[in-house]
């Protein structure tokens, strides 16, 4: 995506054409860094794994579809 920075060191920053961008989760943040810096599709399974931890599935993808909604509120996705 044009205008997209993505910081990883210290603090993570994401930046959308200049602005700093704020998200209500972590979890958003955490989602967008990894699917930039691995640059390849992943299975919603795979991604549930990862930010869901060890919560109970359902639990796992509520954070998913949260953090998917956060990005694509913010015009990233």
């Amino acid at each position: 995506m044009p205008g997209l920075e993505i910081v990883t060191i210290g603090l993570p920053e994401v930046r959308v054409e200049g602005e700093l961008v704020r998200f209500r989760r972590r979890h958003s943040t955490a989602l967008l860094a990894f699917l930039a810096l691995t640059s390849r599709p992943h299975s919603r399974d795979e991604l549930t794994a990862l930010l869901g931890g060890d919560l109970p599935d359902a639990s796992a993808r509520k954070v998913l579809r949260n953090a998917l909604a956060d990005l694509n509120a913010h015009g990233i996705g």
